[in-house]
Parts: structure tokens; sequence; C-alpha cells
């Protein structure tokens, strides 16, 4: 609580001399509907990641959350390297078949996702061992997702129609991740009550395609 009265005090207090005060304007333009879609999308699927890659771990294989949190570690080490070589690859190939490459690789992620389960759940995959490695590679690129926000980004730059729309509309792209995500939470928990977990795995492949 203290530093929170600090923090805005010294906000209160520090003025840059020269310094335009310009309040963005909500826009939403006709033109960027497909990047709302893939905003959309994303935040159905983040909110599946944050849910199933966990349930995996900790219900069928009892892990605990240190070995989550090393998890979540390594996929932060390995953005370090992952952004830069996303740049490159989309200078590369292009915007359009890095969205195609985005979609598709986690497709394959949670098909993956849900043979492990399956298998974990089924008995016909040892829940000790080498067969544990597949749940902690998925789990650690599924972690990436968020990196891949890059993309989205430079798309919405490559089609602007004026670059003074850029950043209102990535403030709405995060607000309406951000709303969506909450009314998947509640609706995954009513799909997860119902159905089970594995319907969350085939939600999320349908989201992708």
């Amino acid at each position: 609580m203290l530093v929170l009265i600090l923090l805005v005090q010294l906000q209160r207090r520090v003025h840059l001399p020269g310094t335009l005060h310009r309040k963005s304007k909500l826009k939403v333009r006709r033109e960027y509907g497909y990047y709302y879609i893939l905003v959309i999308m994303f935040g159905v699927q983040k909110q599946i990641m944050m849910v199933y890659g966990p349930w995996v771990l900790i219900d069928l294989l009892a892990k605990k959350a240190d070995t989550i949190a090393m998890l979540s570690i390594i996929g932060g080490l390995i953005g370090i390297f992952f952004i830069p070589a996303l740049g490159r690859w989309m200078d590369r190939f292009g915007i359009k078949a890095m969205l195609y490459a985005d979609a598709l690789s986690f497709i394959a992620v949670y098909l993956v996702y849900g043979i492990v389960s399956a298998g974990y759940a089924e008995g016909w995959l040892p829940r000790t061992g080498w067969a544990i490695i597949p749940a902690y590679l998925i789990f650690v690129l599924d972690r990436m997702s968020t990196q891949m926000g890059l993309v989205r980004t430079v798309y919405l730059r490559t089609i602007a129609v004026h670059s003074s729309d850029i950043t209102p509309t990535l403030s709405f792209g995060i607000s309406l991740d951000h709303v969506v995500s909450i009314i998947c939470a509640v609706l995954g928990g009513m799909v997860w009550g119902i159905w089970g977990p594995s319907i969350s795995s085939f939600w999320r492949l349908r989201s992708r395609w």
C-alpha cells in the first residue's frame, strides 16, 4: 500500500515540459475485421491454454508448482532467441505465411496434447520416465504462443489505413482479448463440467481452424 501511495505521488509531482497528452479515441473499422477475428481467437486459445496444460501436468501427471514454474522459465529463455528468429521469418516468408504457421502449429500442439492426455488417462502411456517428455515439450511450446502476438501486431501495421489508427486499434484489440478470455473462462467452466476436459482440446482446434 505504501509503495502504491508513493507511486501515485510521484506521478503527480513529475511533469515533463513540452509533453502533449493526447487522448486516443476508440476506432473500429471494417478494414480491420480480420485483425479483430485474430484477437478474438487468441483470447479463446489463451484461456484454454491457461487451463488445459496445467490440468495435464497437475491432475494427470501429479506434478507440482515447481515443475510448472521451471517449464515457464524455460519457455521464457527460449523466447529470448525465438523473437529475433520470428522477425527474420516474417521478413523471409511474409506475414500471411506466419499467420498460417501460427494456426497450424497450434493445431498440431493440441492434437499431441489430446493424444498424450488420453494415453495418461487410459493407462497406455506411463506417467513416469520418458513418456512425460512430450507433455513437457508441448507445455513449453504452448506457453510461447503469447510471443506470436508480434505477428498480429505487424499484420495490423501492414493493413492500417492511417498510421494514427495503430495505437487505438491495438488498445481495442487488447481489451477485446481480455473480454473474450473472461467470457471463455465462464463458458469453458461449463463445458468442462458437463462434457469433461477432452472437449476443451477439440474446442481449441476448431477455433484455430
